[in-house]
Formats: structure tokens, C-alpha cells, sequence
């Protein structure tokens, strides 16, 4: 305090004497005031350094979460604060010795009119004998100052709660804090609906019973049970409940189907109650005072709903709050899935952008004033997503309050209800942002694992940037390549430089809006010797072209990454290959192959198109430098087809309007396995509709045999039934003409021709290949059956030929779907951020050395 009344400055920066500060600390905050003049508070991310200058421990904190706050220090080191406001507090107050800090933040942020977080490790906490870093037990008057700086701000928030320190953070030496809130309180309704599953809401009662909060009472919403059973135990149930329990019959109305949003909102317009529980049938309570913790936190001035922590029956986390995720078509999901619950961010009470309606608690007044659940857009799915957003909207937090615990079976009376259209409206209305209260240096979602990100600075001038690819030919990942390099073109945002060691059509592409392209020969790397000048004289080539970044595309680019690596320049390395590394770099001599396979620890972002490629090459994602940028098509790509396209391309075939057209597009091959169509078509047998086939791409010499094999044991009559043709540039067309789109695959990444049928809306019939389950939803729009199974490939065909209201019925799913997953735009994005993000970057030092795969 003495300090302070000595400084001149707008703001103060506070510095243990034996901490250290990273060099562009005072930076940082002085660009995040420019940005936001009212800021009054700033903190960031930090670390532990020990005497040696090693560091470790780092804590990557979300962005402001007062209950977070409430439960320990989430909200300093650095703690950067607004000189005035510091002299409104009067600085830190004598009594608080040991947390002091913590005191000075709960004050502040009570009064600040903005509260900056920096998610990046601009503080480094020392760790020495006798400090707190070292050792939290060596200042055990820090643990009573902490519960008494929480104490006195839930006073200051009008709240009865008090404060303690829970048996887990004593045995642990944390400070780290609870609230205990007392039974009795405000008139709770908690509102249940339910239909049949007598064992679900039978349980479900008997366990509420076991709760320790007094002022409550249950409305069961009976969907149309029918079970005479069920109707039996609820009409009985009031008089012989344990519980305070009354019965409510809301059917669905003639001619409409089941929706949860419209059943709570009923629920709730009939009570009369201060505050709401929305739980679903099959929960159970294992935590007495679940209600009393909801009640507690739901009364903190600024809560608009209050979540639990719900386990699955064997124990593991299935909802730990809701999360945004900006990798589709998962818009939205549940922190720490199947998870531990006993891990520290599952102990503490938070701030989230959502919680689950299986367990909400919301005052009944606050839920009726934002118009309760959306029956129109969210009948069953995202309802509570779209409301909590909406809470947030009127400035009222989300609070995770996992000393509320539940057992929760997971949509067990229903079954999982997915329908695309609700995930679109999410989508529609409120985009793929990323989410305030997951750090941005943490990845891996639903389970958060360190990831560090640079925060890029604006540039002066544009981004050098080599595009280092296998060819130019009209394949997924030289298209995918395309499409990024135009996007980034078009704005201007770098000078581009496209390499490939062949020649082929997409040249011309590149060279329309404005890139250069060159061909270099193919790496010889006959020797280690070769190689190693090789690679040296590429690096030196790129650092005297003045690259900023490069950007390797495909597996057997990691030539590039090397030689990048060798002169100190960042790169990209996104891996489309779904085989796996031996595949491609066993037939390399065995110094290259290490030198291959070190490539993985070199790159800023190890980029894969799907989380199933990921996870083939996680053993070699040594520095979790590994990230998912799913694959997408340009968003226009369905609008741009004429409207007498279906026409034009059916007459090409001479295909008759009661024709069914099967398409595959691809690459025939053997990986492919188009003839399992042909044969499959032999099997459909004369009945039902006339079937026509199509597969267009270009022919793999060797699969040649393969297919004349197939095509001549068909039938004479169907012979004329299958059309080869040839690979062209627009395929748009040819999907229009198409019923079904089929892809009999063994191995996929990502396959961009699934994205292209589902755009125009093609029911998919196709194999579990790869990144294929991340964009199809089986049963929804698609029918998935085992690669190489011919006699389940005709079958899972017959039913879509055979049912045209079921082709329409998954086609209509195939665009919903198509509309929440990436565009190319998204993809180039994406990328664009990474490379801002690398540029400047330092690469890792490679640690294969440690690293022997082939001995597993």
C-alpha cells in the first residue's frame, strides 16, 4: 500500500519480489486496455518456476467467473488494476495477510466496470522452500484469511451461505473453498416429466425423498403414458408418495409429436413456486443437499441458472456444464465426459456457458420473462443450450455447482433423439464461437489438456507463405489446399507460393487468383546423405526467399516440415492420410524414416481433417502439438448448380424418371471398392424400381481387372445399367441426378464426396470408414454396413430403392446436416488463424530421440 501511494501510473501491476514476469507482460496489458478502455481489472495465465528457472505447473485460466472466484485465486498473478479503483478499495486490507490478493480481487470485481483476462503465461510464481508455490501448508494463516476474504464477499452479496474448506482441499493443502447454504429457503417446484419406464420415475421419487432442502414439491408431466401399471402407480402416487408429489396428464396434441420444451414450459406455468427444477426422469440423487446447492447458488444476485454434476451409474462425469466447441457439427457438449469425477475442475464450483436441463434450477419469474423453452426451434435438443444463451444475453452467469450429485442414466426412456434441424438453428442463431470459460490454451474437449497458443500480433505487412503439396490433381487434399490458398487470396492476407513436385489441372486454378505455383522435383533421398543436403538447400531456399510460414500438405510432405525446421521457420502440417504413418514411411531408409517420423514434433499445429485420423497418429503427437480442422465444401457449392441439372445429367445416362441412380464418387480403386456395387447390384434381384449406377472418377490401372471382373458376371440386363465415367470438373450435376449416394470404402479420413452429397441432400449409404461417422448420423441420414459385405451392401441399398419416402426423408437430414458442418471458408479460416498463430513462433525441439514406436 505504501508502494502504491508512491505511483504515478493510470495502472498498477502487483510483483511478489521473488516472482518474475514474462518479457511482454506490461505489453500485454497495455494492448488489452487499448482495446477496451473501461477495462478496470486485468489478469492472466501463469506458471510455477523453480530455482533452476524451470517451468511447470501452468494454470490456464477461463475468462471472468465470479463463482469460480468465490471458490479459490482464479483471478490473479498478474493482477494488473485501475490506479483509482485501487484507491476507491483502499488497497489491500491489514488482516488478510496470506490471501490478500484473493480479498483484493473479490473486491475488485464487485466494482470494476470491465474484467480483462489474457490467456496467456505472463506470470511466473517462484517455487522455493517456504513459499506457497513450493508448498500451500507453509502459510496455514493464508487458508483462514482466503475462507474469511469469501466469507465477507457472499455478505457483501446478501447471501446466508458460509463459507469452508472442504476435507479434500485440507488433505491436499488447497486453498481452495466451498459454500455450505442452509435447508431451508425459498418454495422450490421441481418438474419431472416422464412416459411409462414405471423404474426410472419410480426411482426417481424414492431417492428425492433422501434430499435435505424442506421447502419443495415434485410435478410429474405424464406424456401419455399407457403402461396400465405406470398409470396405476401415479394415480395412487400423491397420497403415497414420500414426497410432496401431484400429477399432471399433458399429452401431445393431435397430429404432433413429442416435445420436452413444450412439456417444462407447461410445468412451469402451472406452479407457483419462487424457483424451478427442471430433472428428467431417470436421475438420481446421491448428494442430500443437491437442492440446497442449486438454491444457494441460484439466490447470488446476477445467476440466472444453476447446473449439478451428473454421473453416469458407474461413477464417471456424463455432465460436468456444457461447452461450445468450434469444431463441427458438435456445437455443443459436456465438459469432462466420462471423466473422473473426483478431478480438481469437477470439485470447484464455476461459471459455464450452459447446463444440462436433466438437473437446472432457475427462479420460475426469470424463466418465464426470457419466454422458457423454444417449442418452435428446440422441441427436444439444444432447448437449455438456447436458453442459458439467452440468459447470458440478459447479462445473468451460468453456475456449475458440482456439490449437487446426481446419477443420470442418459435419455433412457426415449433413446437419443437427434434431429439435424435443431442442431442447425443452434448453429443459425448463434454461430461456432468458442467459449469464454475454456481456456484457449487448452484443447481436447471435452477433456481439457494443456495446448499452448501464441496470441498473434497485426502484421505490417502481408504473410509470406509456402504451400508445400504431393501434386496438383483434382483430389480431396490438393482441392482442400485450393480452396485455402483462394480464401486467403482473395483478402489479401498473403503472398502465396504454391510447390509441388507434379504438374496437373488445378495449376491453372491456382494461378486465376493470383498464386504462383512451382514444380520442384521429388526428394531422391537415396541415401542419408542425400537427403540430409537435400533437405539443407531446401530450408536454405525457403529462408532466402523470405518465407514467414509453411504449410505441408498430405503425409509424404514432411520433407518440407523438415527443412523449414533446419532453418528455424514455423510450419502447418495438415495429414489427410488415414493409413497411418508405417504405411507410407517404412519403405524409407531407416534414417529418414526417424528423421519422418521427428517431422511430428516440429510443426506449430499437426493439422488432421477428423478426430478418427487424429487418434490413429496419437503416439507420434509427442508434444500435443495435434489439432482437427474438419474438411468442408465452398457453402454456395449447392446453390451454384442450374436448376435443370437433374435433368440434363439423368439424360446423359438415359436414366427414366422412375429410375433409381445409386452414384459413387472417387477414385476407383481398390481402397474405394466400387465393384462391391456392381456386385451388390447384381443381388437386388428384378422386383421393385429399375436401379441405374453410377461411378464417375478416374481408374486406377490396377483396379481395372477388378471391375471387368464384377461388370461381367452382372446379368445381361443390367450391363447397360452401370455407367464408368470419366473424372471431369463439375460433379455438382451428377449429384442432382442421383437418389443415394453410396461409399464402399475400407479406409477414409474425411472424404469430401460425402460433404458434396449430403449438400444437395442424398440419403448416404456408406461404410464406418474413417472420418465418415463424424459427418453422417446413422439411422438420421445415413445406413452404415461393414466394408467388403456385398449381401449387407444390397440390402441396406433395397431399403432406400424400395421406399422413396425414406430416400427423402434422409435426404432432407443429409442438408440439414451439410449446413452445420464446415465450408471451405471455415476450413481456410481455420488455418489462416494457425498460421497468423505460428508466424513468429518458435518450433519445439524434436524428442524422438525418447520416442521408439516400433518397439510397441
Amino acid at each position: 500500500n505504501s508502494a502504491a501511494e508512491m505511483a504515478t501510473g493510470e495502472f498498477l501491476l502487483l510483483l511478489d519480489q521473488d516472482d518474475v514476469l514474462a518479457p511482454d507482460a506490461l505489453a500485454r496489458c497495455v494492448l488489452a486496455i487499448a482495446e477496451a478502455p473501461d477495462t478496470d481489472y486485468i489478469y492472466s495465465d501463469s506458471d510455477k518456476i523453480d530455482q533452476r528457472g524451470r517451468h511447470f505447473a501452468p494454470y490456464f485460466k477461463p475468462d471472468f467467473s465470479p463463482e469460480l472466484l468465490l471458490t479459490h485465486m482464479c483471478a490473479g498473478q498478474i493482477v494488473c488494476i485501475r490506479a483509482d479503483l485501487w484507491r476507491q478499495l483502499g488497497g489491500l486490507r491489514v488482516g488478510f495477510e496470506g490471501s490478500q490478493d484473493h480479498d483484493l480481487a473479490l473486491r475488485a470485481t464487485e466494482l470494476a466496470r470491465r474484467v480483462v483476462h489474457i490467456p496467456k503465461v505472463l506470470y511466473h510464481w517462484r517455487s522455493i522452500p517456504g513459499s506457497t508455490a513450493h508448498d500451500a501448508n507453509a502459510k496455514p494463516y493464508s487458508f483462514a484469511a482466503g475462507q474469511r476474504a469469501v466469507q465477507e464477499a457472499l455478505q457483501r452479496r446478501g447471501s446466508l451461505g458460509r463459507a469452508t474448506r472442504p476435507d479434500w482441499a485440507i488433505a491436499n493443502g488447497n486453498a481452495a473453498f466451498d459454500i455450505a447454504f442452509d435447508d431451508d429457503g425459498p418454495t422450490v417446484g421441481i418438474v419431472i416429466p416422464t412416459r411409462n419406464r414405471l423404474d426410472l420415475i419410480r426411482s426417481c421419487i424414492e431417492s428425492l425423498a433422501t434430499t435435505s432442502y424442506r421447502r419443495f414439491e415434485v410435478l410429474i408431466l405424464d406424456n401419455g403414458s399407457d403402461d396400465p401399471e405406470v398409470l396405476a402407480w401415479l394415480e395412487a402416487l400423491p397420497a403415497a408418495s414420500p414426497v410432496p408429489v401431484r400429477v399432471q396428464r399433458v399429452p401431445n396434441p393431435p397430429g404432433t409429436s413429442f416435445s420436452f420444451s413444450r412439456l417444462v414450459n407447461a410445468g412451469v406455468r402451472s406452479l407457483n413456486t419462487e424457483f424451478v427444477v427442471l430433472l428428467n426422469n431417470d436421475v438420481r440423487v446421491i448428494a442430500p443437499q443437491w437442492l440446497t446447492t442449486l438454491v444457494g447458488y441460484g439466490q447470488l444476485p446476477g445467476v440466472g441458472a444453476v447446473g449439478a454434476l451428473l454421473l453416469y451409474p458407474n461413477g464417471t462425469v456424463q455432465h460436468g456444464g456444457v461447452y461450445y466447441n468450434d469444431q463441427p457439427p458438435h456445437w455443443a457438449g459436456h465438459l469432462h465426459h466420462g471423466a473422473d469425477p473426483h478431478l480438481p475442475d469437477l470439485r470447484l464450483s464455476r461459471n459455464t456457458s450452459a447446463v444440462t436441463a436433466a438437473c437446472m434450477l432457475v427462479r420460475r419469474s426469470t424463466y418465464l420473462s426470457v419466454g422458457g423453452f423454444d417449442e418452435v426451434n428446440f422441441p427436444v435438443a439444444y432447448n437449455d443450450v438456447d436458453f442459458c444463451n439467452r440468459l447470458r444475453e440478459t447479462g445473468r452467469r451460468i453456475v456449475f455447482a458440482p456439490a449437487a450429485r446426481l446419477y443420470h442414466d442418459e435419455s433412457a426412456t426415449r433413446g437419443f433423439i437427434n434431429d439435424p434441424a435443431e442442431l442447425r438453428a443452434l448453429h443459425r442463431r448463434y454461430g461456432a464461437g468458442g467459449d469464454a470459460y475454456v481456456n484457449r490454451n487448452l484443447s481436447g474437449l471435452p477433456h481439457l489438456l494443456p495446448q499452448p497458443r501464441r496470441l498473434p500480433v497485426s502484421q505490417s505487412r502481408p504473410i509470406r507463405l509456402l504451400l508445400a503439396t504431393n501434386n496438383l490433381d483434382r483430389q480431396g487434399a490438393p482441392l482442400a489446399l485450393l480452396e485455402i490458398a483462394r480464401w486467403m487470396s482473395e483478402r489479401s492476407l498473403a503472398t502465396i507460393t504454391v510447390r509441388s513436385p507434379l504438374d496437373g489441372p488445378l495449376r491453372t486454378l491456382y494461378e486465376r487468383c493470383g498464386v504462383h505455383v512451382e514444380v520442384m522435383p521429388l526428394l531422391h533421398a537415396g541415401s542419408p546423405v542425400e537427403y540430409e543436403l537435400e533437405i539443407a538447400e531446401r530450408g536454405h531456399d525457403m529462408q532466402a526467399r523470405g518465407f514467414d510460414v509453411i504449410l505441408a500438405n498430405t503425409l509424404l510432405e514432411f520433407h518440407a516440415v523438415d527443412a523449414a525446421h533446419g532453418v528455424g521457420l514455423p510450419t502447418i502440417w495438415v495429414i489427410h492420410e488415414n493409413e497411418g504413418w508405417r504405411h507410407h514411411f517404412e519403405p524409407l531408409p531407416d534414417i529418414v524414416q526417424r528423421r519422418a517420423l521427428a517431422c511430428f514434433g516440429h510443426p506449430y499445429r499437426t493439422v488432421f481433417v477428423s478426430n478418427t485420423s487424429r487418434n490413429i497418429y496419437r503416439d507420434l503427437d509427442f508434444h500435443h502439438n495435434a489439432t482437427v480442422v474438419p474438411g468442408g465444401i465452398p457453402s454456395a457449392w449447392r446453390d451454384d448448380v442450374p436448376a435443370d441439372a437433374r435433368l440434363r445429367a439423368r439424360t446423359e445416362i438415359g436414366a427414366a424418371d422412375n429410375d433409381v441412380v445409386i452414384l459413387s464418387v472417387g477414385t476407383l480403386c481398390d481402397r474405394k471398392r466400387q465393384a462391391d456395387l456392381v456386385l451388390a447390384l447384381a443381388r437386388l434381384g428384378a422386383e421393385g424400381p429399375p436401379v441405374r449406377l453410377v461411378l464417375c472418377g478416374a481408374f486406377d490401372r490396377a483396379y481395372h481387372a477388378v471391375m471387368e471382373h464384377a461388370l461381367s458376371a452382372l446379368p445381361a440386363r443390367l450391363r447397360g445399367r452401370v455407367h464408368l465415367l470419366e473424372e471431369r470438373d463439375e460433379v455438382a450435376a451428377l449429384y442432382k441426378a442421383a437418389d443415394v449416394f453410396a461409399l464402399c470404402s475400407s479406409q477414409e479420413s474425411y472424404p469430401r464426396v460425402v460433404l458434396e452429397a449430403m449438400a444437395v441432400g442424398l440419403p448416404i449409404v456408406t461404410t464406418a470408414a474413417g472420418g465418415v461417422v463424424e459427418q453422417v448420423q446413422a439411422g438420421v441420414n445415413a445406413e452404415f454396413f461393414p466394408a467388403g459385405d456385398v449381401d449387407a451392401l444390397a440390402a441396406v441399398l433395397r431399403n432406400f430403392i424400395e421406399d422413396p419416402n425414406r430416400r427423402r426423408r434422409f435426404g432432407a437430414a443429409s442438408r440439414e446436416i451439410a449446413h452445420v458442418l464446415n465450408t471451405s471458408d471455415d476450413v481456410a479460416q481455420s488455418i489462416w488463424r494457425l498460421v497468423l498463430e505460428a508466424n513468429g513462433s518458435t518450433a519445439p525441439p524434436s524428442r524422438l530421440a525418447h520416442f521408439q514406436p516400433w518397439d510397441a
